[in-house]
């Protein structure tokens, strides 16, 4: 009997020696280990969110499909004519031609600036508006903000978020634009994808694209909550009208000058056309000056050997980032005008 008290005093003791122990070990390790930034705490939270939505896989199976078959259905983008219209029986028989291929370089310059990016620049707004306007729309801005996170670090880690969804769109719209190239070629006998030019053009006209779109919309929705539908529309139609604005500078002294900032890159598509044709027609009227003949075989090594030659992009690499730079001030406006509650 007198042995018992004495025993369970041992035990507590020890137990209590061993906690007190454990706790002591843990002091250091807590201090050791940084604790996350607020910053990547708001992007992981809001990337783990956005995967676990259905329609954010939908939105990128859908892109990847439009992507795939834009490709496919320009897969030649356009008929050179390099023959004279000659009598046969009395009758005018149509001059030949030979098409370009629309993976190569040159017709990549078209397919990506005019149609792939127009396509693109449709979807961002959909991805960018809602970044922080969506805690609004669904009534739970209040518990947002109640957590312990910098204003600051909240709107910054939710763009951070959306821009990593808009890089990942543009990412599905080169892996798709590869694909489509690589099944021509194994599949209908078409060249191989000009892979470098397809990169140069995708850095050079979607890449600075997607900050800016997503960068403005993103800020317009941050500050603009309750409008958050309107400012979707207004950039879809911006977007829009920017694809057909080149038109009005054709044939103008201010040609030149507008290709270098059209932002929806259209008149850059025209611009990089123009040094391609003028290498076929110049090596077509070489071989017609020196007075052989010109095969349908002869104009297609021209063409493909044209076709594949990388674009001088670099007139338009400070002001594509130009608009990059624009789009992250923007963002940058917003983190620092945005309140996390009303009258604050």
């Amino acid at each position: 009997m007198s042995n018992t008290p004495k025993a369970t005093a041992t035990t507590r003791a020890g137990a209590t020696s061993t906690v007190a122990g454990a706790a002591a070990t843990d002091r250091p390790l807590r201090a050791v280990m940084p604790a996350p930034s607020p910053v990547s705490s708001v992007v992981v939270w809001e990337l783990r969110r956005i995967a676990s939505s259905r329609s954010m896989w939908l939105l990128v199976g859908v892109a990847f499909l439009f992507f795939a078959l834009i490709t496919l259905l320009l897969k030649d983008s356009q008929s050179l004519v390099y023959g004279e219209p000659q009598s046969v029986d009395g009758a005018m028989a149509r001059p030949d031609t030979i098409r370009v291929s629309g993976t190569s370089a040159w017709g990549m310059s078209i397919t990506i600036p005019k149609y792939l990016l127009l396509v693109f620049g449709m979807l961002l707004p959909f991805v960018a508006v809602d970044g922080v306007a969506r805690d609004f729309k669904r009534r739970t801005h209040e518990i947002v903000m109640a957590a312990r996170i910098p204003t600051w670090a909240y709107v910054v880690g939710r763009y951070m978020a959306v821009l990593v969804i808009a890089l990942g769109l543009a990412l599905v719209m080169l892996a798709a634009v590869l694909l489509a190239g690589f099944a021509l070629h194994l599949w209908a006998g078409y060249p191989p994808p000009s892979t470098s030019a397809i990169l140069a053009l995708w850095a050079v006209a979607v890449l600075p694209a997607a900050v800016l779109l997503s960068g403005l919309g993103f800020a317009l929705g941050t500050l603009l909550t309750r409008h958050a539908n309107s400012i979707k529309a207004v950039l879809l139609v911006g977007w829009v009208l920017c694809q057909f604005t080149g038109a009005l500078w054709e044939d103008s002294a201010g040609q030149g000058a507008y290709a270098l900032v059209d932002p929806a890159a259209v008149m850059m598509s025209q611009s990089i056309q123009g040094p391609y044709a003028v290498a076929f027609f110049r090596s077509v009227g070489e071989v017609i000056e020196a007075g052989k003949p010109m095969s349908k075989q002869q104009a297609e090594g021209i063409v493909r050997d044209v076709e594949q030659k990388t674009p001088d992009l670099w007139p338009w690499i400070l002001p594509r980032s130009v608009y990059a730079a624009t789009g992250l001030a923007a963002v940058a406006f917003a983190a620092a005008r945005f309140r996390r509650f009303k009258g604050a």
